[in-house]
């Protein structure tokens, strides 16, 4: 890349979890900016995803909000249908979308266990298989990044599962990695 010069991005058809708000939010309209003209954003809250697409929309870009709680596998996996469906193909995935509640080694249940790994490392574990399972049958390169936190190397005594749900996102990014750079993924 030539120092001072923007990404080019428009080729790139995106999918953005947590995209209508925060890191998720910023990742897209720093796309939009590089020239993307093709971007999902998704989200729990419809009415503040509508919002958010709305607002980045632009007679050059189309934005679309599509509601997926990435809790739920097959909302996960039926964004990325959906957005396939919708433009194509998908050749860049963020997985930005991420469950924060708090807990200890002494107070989380299980249902905030399950409900923190699902949210941060099984949602994206199955977005990002059928983001690749559409590329390699679509037979284009892609790309996908996981948003991780420094939590994963040694969390804070109150954010114990999160710590945990982070670690193993972080582990989904390595093995993914090896596993789909054959496939220019």
């Amino acid at each position: 890349m030539v120092r001072g010069r923007m990404p080019d991005h428009s080729s790139t058809v995106a999918v953005i979890t947590g995209g209508a708000q925060g890191l998720g939010r910023a990742i897209a309209e720093a796309l939009l900016a590089e020239g993307c003209t093709r971007l999902i954003i998704s989200g729990r809250n419809a009415e503040k995803g509508e919002a958010a697409a709305s607002e980045m929309r632009t007679p050059r870009a189309d934005v679309a909000f599509l509601r997926a709680d990435m809790m739920d596998v097959a909302e996960a996996q039926l964004l990325m249908d959906q957005a396939v469906q919708r433009f194509g193909r998908v050749t860049a995935l963020v997985n930005a979308a991420a469950a924060t509640d708090r807990g200890s080694i002494l107070d989380t249940t299980p249902e905030a266990w399950d409900a923190l790994m699902n949210a941060n490392a099984r949602g994206p574990f199955f977005a990002l298989q059928r983001f690749a399972q559409a590329a390699i049958a679509g037979g284009h390169p892609a790309s996908a990044v996981n948003i991780l936190s420094m939590a994963s190397h040694c969390g804070q005594s109150f954010l114990a599962p999160y710590s945990a749900s982070k670690a193993a996102l972080a582990n989904i990014t390595k093995n993914s990695a090896q596993a789909l750079r054959s496939h220019r993924i």
